[in-house]
C-alpha cells in the first residue's frame, strides 16, 4: 500500500506501539497488504475513485476479515439507566442472604425500614439486594421501592432478639438463635395449631371415626414431647447462657 501511495506522490506516516495493542496492529498490517490489491483490481487511481467505490470497499473488507459476523454477535451495552431500580444513582449492589429477616454487612445485622420508620419484613432464607451509595449510605431495594437499611433497636427487634436479650444472650449467635427459634416455634405450635386441630375434630361429621381418634392420640403424644423439649430448652438456656457469650 505504501508503494502505491508513494507512486501517486502521497507519503504515509504512522506512529503506534505494536506491543500495546497486538491485535489492532496485526489487523492493520493485514489490511495494508490487502487494500493495495483491492485498489488495483477495482481501478481506483484517485480519491474520487475511492469515494465512488467506498461501499464496495466496506463490503469487501467485511467479507475479507469477517467483520460483519463479528459485529452481528455483539450487542450495544450503552443504554439509558433504569430509574425505576435506581441505576442512575451509581450505587454498589450487594446481594446478601436473609437470616431472621436481617442481612449481615460490615459485622452488623441490618433490616429494612420504610419512610415512616416501620420495619419491613423480608422472606426468610431468601436473598436481599443491599445497596451502598457513593456517600457510603445503605438501603435495600425491593422491586421499585427503596428502604433505609439500619440496625433494629427496641420494639423493632424480632421475638428471637427480645427473648435472647432478656436472657443476657448474644442475639446474633447462631446457636442461640436456632435454639430460641425452635423453642418459640414449639410454643406457638402448642398454643394455636393444636387448638385449631381440636376444633376441626370436634366439628367433624363423625367424631367417633377411628382414624380421627388415632390422629388425636398421636397429636397428644407429640404435644407432650414438644412441651418437654420446650421446657428442657428453657432450663438449658437459663443454666448455661454464659457459654453463648
Amino acid at each position: 500500500m505504501e508503494e502505491a501511495l508513494n507512486a501517486r506522490g502521497i507519503e504515509l506516516i504512522t506512529s503506534s506501539n505494536p506491543k500495546a495493542k497486538p491485535n489492532v496492529e496485526r489487523s492493520f498490517w493485514t489490511l495494508q497488504r490487502w487494500i493495495g490489491t483491492f485498489f488495483h483490481t477495482n481501478g481506483i487511481n484517485c480519491f474520487e475513485d475511492f469515494l465512488g467505490k467506498i461501499e464496495l470497499l466496506i463490503d469487501e473488507y467485511n467479507k475479507q476479515f469477517k467483520k460483519a459476523e463479528a459485529v452481528s454477535k455483539k450487542s450495544n451495552v450503552f443504554r439509558k439507566p433504569n430509574t425505576e431500580i435506581f441505576e442512575e444513582e451509581m450505587n454498589l449492589v450487594i446481594k446478601r442472604k436473609i437470616v431472621n429477616h436481617t442481612v449481615r454487612y460490615d459485622n452488623k445485622y441490618l433490616a429494612p425500614f420504610d419512610n415512616n420508620g416501620a420495619r419491613v419484613s423480608m422472606f426468610e432464607s431468601g436473598e436481599a439486594k443491599l445497596m451502598v451509595t457513593p456517600e457510603n449510605k445503605l438501603f435495600f431495594v425491593e422491586g421499585k421501592r427503596k428502604y433505609e437499611a439500619r440496625v433494629p433497636k427496641g420494639n423493632e427487634l424480632s421475638a428471637i432478639d427480645v427473648y435472647a436479650i432478656s436472657k443476657n444472650l448474644d442475639p446474633q449467635h447462631q446457636g442461640v438463635r436456632a435454639t430460641i427459634k425452635t423453642m418459640l416455634h414449639n410454643r406457638t405450635w402448642t398454643s394455636s395449631t393444636f387448638e385449631k386441630l381440636e376444633n376441626i375434630f370436634k366439628n367433624s361429621a363423625n367424631p367417633n371415626n377411628k382414624d380421627i381418634e388415632f390422629i388425636k392420640k398421636l397429636l397428644s403424644e407429640n404435644l407432650e414431647k414438644l412441651n418437654d423439649i420446650t421446657k428442657e430448652m428453657k432450663e438449658f438456656i437459663d443454666a448455661n447462657y454464659k457459654s453463648f457469650k
